[in-house]
């Protein structure tokens, strides 16, 4: 067995907002009650996916999109 040659990778993330509601498409490191990415720094944990937050609402903050561990 052959040790790894890298242990990094890139990624890309695209922002786009309305209103108040951000989308992100892409690399995300998601900080939501239900999925936390680990973000240490030797190796961060990232998703692939997308990410909707909307704000529409006083007092209301509702996350809705499709990650997967990448």
């Amino acid at each position: 067995m052959r040790a790894q040659d890298e242990y990094g990778e890139q990624g890309l993330t695209a922002k786009l907002r309305a209103s108040k509601s951000p989308l992100k498409l892409g690399i995300l490191m998601p900080k939501l009650p239900v999925l936390l990415a680990n973000d240490s720094p030797l190796l961060p944990q990232t998703f692939g996916g997308s990410q909707l937050n909307s704000l529409e609402i006083d007092n209301l903050n509702f996350d809705a999109g499709r990650l997967r561990q990448g």
